[in-house]
């Protein structure tokens, strides 16, 4: 944790997209954003507009909706002090629902084995 938190620190934009349940990796990334805000006074400046594939569309500007999530849902523990940080105004924070993919992966990480062609949660 403590080389996320460094790493983040040097960061102007992170993705945080190994493991969502991870709460100690997500507040070691957010201490180190925070203390490149401290430093600097600066936040990332790009807004996030998408598009979602599913029967439900969450919508940056439907809060209410988004709040609404129970702590009790996957991956929620996380997503609050994601949205905590951004509240305190060191990082403008944005959450992506994360998506299922379908067969195996090909591209540059996958063949050099970085990657996991196979996705972890069809075996479940």
């Amino acid at each position: 944790m403590v080389r996320a938190r460094e790493v983040a620190s040097k960061s102007s934009v992170v993705f945080a997209i190994a493991n969502a349940n991870d709460l100690g990796a997500a507040k070691a990334i957010l201490s180190g954003l925070k203390k490149r805000y401290e430093k600097t006074g600066e936040i990332p400046r790009r807004l996030a507009n998408g598009l979602y594939a599913t029967k439900t569309i969450y919508s940056d500007l439907n809060i209410p909706q988004i709040e609404s999530l129970t702590p009790t849902r996957p991956h929620r523990d996380v997503d609050l002090v994601v949205v905590e940080a951004g509240r305190q105004g060191y990082v403008r924070s944005h959450i992506i629902l994360p998506s299922m993919i379908y067969g195996l992966a090909t591209g540059p990480l996958f063949d050099k084995g970085i990657s996991n062609r196979r996705s972890v949660l069809l075996p479940v």
